[in-house]
């Protein structure tokens, strides 16, 4: 019987044994999956700091920009690259830093919209190209004819917190009243601005100079009406070296949620960067194949976790556009069939 007892007892002191050197064997495994994912996170970290240095160096921002620019992220609650890359997200940044710490009447406001109006111009924000909607007044550069009121005037100068232009006379309207200012931009692209009046004041040249705030969200006037219709089928952008320039893969994978002579809406897995220019490659009506220049006018994220993007077709010859505006009308006639089924 004592044989036996120690027989159990020897099993039970081996079976301890074991169990204590597996638990030691995983927790260095588990030490070892901690180490590497410290690793990973470390590397990430210092791959996104030398690519923020690097494209740093490349705009010309030393710094104190880059502080400042840490300052914006954090009230933008974003990361500094997305910030130096994406247009839509620096505008959206800059009118929440303005209207709230960064104002010109808190301590240190001016001299940080000076400084970041110095940042926006080496990123080429100040100067869009001819494809990029406009999606704020800080966008306009001086010399652009604008129409206020009936009357001819011209953008004279811009700043992070206002807009002044140059008219031949003074407005009968009165300080802190809204206008709408009309604009021909781009591709005969139009936009109605609606800026309240800071202030009026004589010029030079017999001219009077009013200061106006910025509008955050122009109203894109269409100047073309078509047809749009539901649809349901891939899209391929591939992006085009052209400003805007973020990191950005050669094909980004989409679905179509509708389509009209003009543009269409997409579904992307993440918001695309506004101003981005793609070649898009789709197909209509099950055979109809189109290979068009497509802009993002605007993104944001949908509440199922994917993002959707509004898209503008150009560059279209006439008879590009004539075949895409017939296929997307046979579309609807065939939708309308089936509908009254």
């Amino acid at each position: 019987m004592g044989e036996l007892f120690q027989s159990i007892n020897h099993t039970f002191v081996e079976g301890r044994q074991e169990a204590r050197g597996i638990e030691i064997g995983i927790l260095a495994l588990l030490g070892v999956l901690l180490s590497l994912h410290v690793y990973g996170i470390v590397q990430r970290i210092l791959r996104r700091r030398s690519e923020l240095r690097r494209f740093a160096e490349e705009r010309g921002l030393d710094d104190d920009d880059l502080r400042l620019l840490a300052e914006l992220a954090t009230l933008a609650g974003c990361a500094r690259m997305p910030l130096l890359t994406n247009l839509g997200l620096f505008e959206r940044a800059t009118a929440q830093a303005i209207g709230g710490p960064w104002s010109p009447f808190e301590p240190g406001g001016p001299e940080r919209l000076l400084r970041l109006r110095a940042v926006r111009h080496a990123l080429g924000f100040d100067r869009l190209p001819t494809h990029a909607p406009l999606l704020t007044t800080r966008e306009l550069a001086p010399g652009i004819a604008v129409d206020v009121l009936g009357q001819h005037a011209q953008v004279f100068d811009v700043s992070e917190s206002a807009l002044s232009i140059e008219m031949d006379a003074p407005l009968q309207v009165a300080t802190g009243e809204r206008l709408t200012l009309n604009l021909a931009h781009a591709r005969d692209a139009r936009y109605e601005l609606r800026c309240r009046v800071v202030e009026q004041q004589p010029g030079p040249n017999d001219r009077w100079n009013v200061v106006l705030d910025h509008d955050e969200e122009p109203r894109r006037v269409q100047q073309r009406e078509f047809v749009r219709v539901k649809t349901n089928g891939p899209i391929v952008l591939r992006p085009l070296p052209a400003w805007p320039a973020p990191a950005m893969p050669r094909e980004v994978r989409a679905r179509l949620v509708d389509v009209s002579g003009g543009g269409a809406q997409v579904v992307t897995r993440a918001p695309l960067p506004v101003g981005l220019l793609s070649r898009a490659s789709f197909t209509l009506g099950g055979s109809a194949r189109f290979d068009v220049r497509a802009v993002v006018l605007a993104s944001w994220p949908d509440s199922d976790g994917t993002a959707r993007s509004n898209l503008e077709f150009s560059g279209l010859t006439d008879g590009e556009r004539d075949r895409l505006v017939a296929t997307v009308n046979s579309l609807q006639m065939v939708q309308k069939a089936a509908a009254s089924r």
